[in-house]
């Protein structure tokens, strides 16, 4: 599949007679399409009621640091001491989040300084992505690129210069 713009909308093309894969029969079929057609209109725009573009809502950047932040493993401690929330299933079981992140992004902690090339220390515990993985890894610098291009580039404020006005 590709990605174009058209006019507000996203466009996923995939090839016309081409072999659909099982990820594009997954997709057709979530979104209840029925034809064979090599191109897919999506739009933000959930103003108009027409059949035509297939309306999505996408997370934003926050949105995306959050979900990620669920798959950060806590010390015992910490959650014994209430200070992060615990997600519980309707059984009232600890959730596992990695289940759901399926290897897309999980941060470790350890009381001992890891030799980790990403690592913070916070409250007495050492929080890092292992250096060997590189999922985590990836998915980190794509979040960090995605809030760059949010953030944008402020703008320089002019140099101030002071001139003596008068007098000797």
């Amino acid at each position: 599949m590709t990605v174009g713009e058209q006019r507000q909308s996203q466009l996923l093309f995939t090839e016309p007679g081409g072999q659909q894969t099982d990820a594009e029969k997954v997709v057709r079929r979530e979104l209840g399409l029925t034809d064979l057609s090599h191109r897919i209109q999506l739009t933000e725009d959930f103003s108009t009621r027409d059949s035509g573009p297939i309306r999505i809502r996408l997370r934003s950047v926050m949105g995306a640091m959050f979900h990620l932040s669920q798959a950060i493993e806590v010390p015992l401690e910490h959650e014994a001491r209430g200070l992060v929330t615990v997600t519980r299933t309707a059984h009232k079981q600890k959730f596992d989040w990695q289940q759901l992140m399926n290897g897309m992004f999980r941060v470790h902690s350890s009381a001992h300084e890891p030799e980790a090339t990403v690592r913070v220390h916070y409250r007495d515990t050492w929080f890092f992505i292992a250096d060997d993985d590189l999922e985590s890894k990836s998915t980190l610098f794509l979040l960090l690129q995605l809030f760059q291009l949010q953030a944008g580039r402020a703008p320089m404020p002019a140099p101030v210069l002071t001139i003596p006005a008068g007098g000797n």
